[in-house]
């Protein structure tokens, strides 16, 4: 669906800005007559975006969501914009839904964050308060990256401070186990799941609601458009949960899950896709994270930590705002068109597959 899609042509579906991400999307819409949706997001006056393409009653539903962490929307945007393209001459009996920029504002600011410093895909939960609960073990790793003055050093001091402080409580396992699997206890630190429900996934219940309500766990098919994880343009793909599809055969390559069991790259709570499965009684649903890897995770970690730093302590400081963008975009969508366009061909490429399944899958029954 996109392996036919060159470098050159897969960067030009990049845009700067959330705005100019939603034109484009639009107009690739537009052009091959998609039905568009808007949702509000609480009072921020931002919005998230559907589109359908398919029968409003098809025996099976792929859907395909961009943005969750706000920075990594420009490439899922991307990506989604090349499958649009595509889905011009689809008259099979799938439903597709495609779900833009979740967190618009995150993509605007070029964070993985919202305006709350709430990670999105650590908040679709019903118990926060009870994960607040932590001891004070917890609460040292959280001021590594809350902490005004650990803030305000250079990388290296503060990294050499961070390997010191992970050491001494118990390694890189007690840190994603407190942080990188969710954490609801520092609003100023990193992975924050927030206090409630998020706007934006309010917005994404509502939209996803009607659209879902018929949809079986064995028919539909959950992709999430992610980046960051892994080796330099190297791709994968992280279940959310057990499925009633077989996944190897699906996608044509290993699928792990990204966060129980051994493989696990973190232990998350509060993710999205299992979120969903949930209040839609979708539980044995196909969902799946596509990650394609930007390098070392020490870069990303400082990344984040920047990120982090320019909202919470310095949100009027320009040099580093700015200097937080650039890094941000070095971890999670790197200007370099090779990178870009393995992301777009690689997702299409696996969105293909997801499609062709369900599409043989519902033939069948017929």
């Amino acid at each position: 669906m996109a392996a036919d899609i060159d470098d050159g042509e897969a960067s030009r579906l990049y845009a700067g800005d959330v705005e100019g991400a939603r034109a484009m999307f639009d107009a690739a819409c537009d052009a091959c007559g998609l039905e568009i949706r808007d949702h509000l997001i609480g009072d921020s006056g931002d919005s998230l975006r559907v589109a359908l393409c398919g029968p409003g009653d098809a025996a099976c539903t792929l859907v395909v969501l961009s943005g969750l962490h706000g920075i990594e929307g420009h490439c899922g945007s991307a990506a989604q914009v090349a499958l649009v393209r595509r889905l011009a001459d689809h008259d099979g009996p799938v439903r597709v839904i495609l779900v833009h920029g979740i967190n618009p504002g995150g993509i605007r600011a070029f964070r993985r964050t919202n305006a709350d410093n709430v990670d999105l895909n650590r908040n679709y939960l019903s118990d926060h308060a009870a994960l607040a609960d932590v001891g004070p073990q917890a609460r040292a790793i959280g001021r590594l990256f809350s902490s005004r003055a650990l803030s305000r050093l250079p990388d290296a001091a503060w990294f050499a401070v961070f390997v010191a402080s992970v050491i001494a409580r118990g390694g890189m396992r007690q840190v994603k186990e407190t942080l990188a699997g969710g954490q609801y206890f520092d609003p100023q630190a990193v992975f924050y799941g927030g206090a409630a429900l998020a706007p934006e996934l309010q917005a994404l219940n509502a939209a996803l609601g009607p659209l879902l309500a018929g949809a079986r766990p064995d028919r539909t098919i959950l992709f999430d458009l992610h980046s960051g994880i892994g080796g330099y343009k190297v791709p994968s793909l992280l279940a959310n949960g057990p499925s009633l599809l077989p996944m190897r055969e699906i996608f044509g390559m290993p699928v792990s899950d990204g966060h129980a069991g051994d493989q696990a790259v973190y232990p998350a709570r509060g993710d999205v896709i299992r979120g969903l499965k949930t209040a839609f009684g979708l539980e044995g649903a196909c969902g799946v994270t596509f990650e394609l890897g930007t390098g070392p995770a020490a870069r990303t970690l400082l990344a984040l930590r920047a990120a982090n730093s320019a909202l919470v302590h310095f949100p009027d400081d320009a040099r580093c705002v700015a200097r937080a963008r650039a890094q941000m975009l070095r971890a999670f969508c790197p200007q370099d068109a090779a990178w870009r366009g393995t992301y777009v061909r690689e997702a299409g490429t696996l969105i293909a597959r997801a499609l062709h399944f369900l599409t043989t899958r519902a033939d069948a029954d017929v």
